[in-house]
C-alpha cells in the first residue's frame, strides 16, 4: 500500500536486455508515474550487493552499469479552476538517451 505522498524506488539497470522490461509501462498499469530517475550510487546503499537471480551463477554480482534508481508515485492531483479534480502527469525523463533502444 502507498500513501499519497509515498514512492517506490526501483534499482534497475536501463542497457539492453534489461531496459526491455519497461518499467514506466508496467508501472502506469499499477497506476504510477515515474516521478525520477537518477543514476544508482552503490556507496549510498551501505551493505548493498547485488546478485544475479537465476542459474548456475545466481550468487555472483554483475557491473552496476548504466544502474539507476527510478522513482514512482500516485499521480499528482489538483484542483483545476472549476473545482474539477485533474490528474497531472509526468513526461518521460529527458536525461534517458537510450530509451525504446533495442540494442
Amino acid at each position: 500500500m502507498l500513501s499519497e505522498e509515498g514512492q517506490v524506488h526501483v534499482a534497475h539497470r536501463n542497457d539492453f536486455p534489461y531496459r526491455r522490461w519497461n518499467l514506466e509501462k508496467l508501472a502506469k498499469k499499477a497506476g504510477l508515474v515515474l516521478v525520477e530517475m537518477v543514476e544508482f550510487i552503490q556507496a549510498a546503499y551501505p551493505g548493498y550487493h547485488n546478485k544475479r537471480g537465476d542459474g548456475f551463477w545466481s550468487d555472483e554480482t554483475f557491473p552496476l552499469t548504466e544502474s539507476f534508481t527510478f522513482k514512482f508515485s500516485l499521480p499528482e492531483s489538483s484542483q483545476d479552476d472549476d473545482g474539477k479534480k485533474m490528474t497531472l502527469q509526468f513526461n518521460e525523463d529527458p536525461t534517458n538517451k537510450n530509451a525504446g533502444d533495442d540494442d
